[in-house]
């Protein structure tokens, strides 16, 4: 139960993230981020792209990302 209750929380801080930092990123790049997230198959690919969105985050005026620990 908690394996699950952990991909829908992770599975929620991605798709929050990419909405929170779109203000400030090309509508290029977000679609990239979008593909990205809905090509994850492996906890590689989530953990770059969740360290990728939180890079993003620092890099501009985001306020904060969802409160989310991945289980790495």
């Amino acid at each position: 139960m908690f394996a699950r209750k952990h991909r829908i929380s992770a599975f929620s801080f991605i798709d929050r993230s990419i909405e929170i930092v779109a203000p400030y990123i090309a509508d290029k790049e977000r679609l990239e981020l979008r593909a990205r997230f809905r090509s994850v198959e492996s906890a590689r690919q989530f953990y770059l792209l969740e360290d990728d969105l939180r890079n993003l985050a620092k890099q501009h005026p985001v306020r904060k990302l969802p409160d989310f620990t991945s289980i790495r």
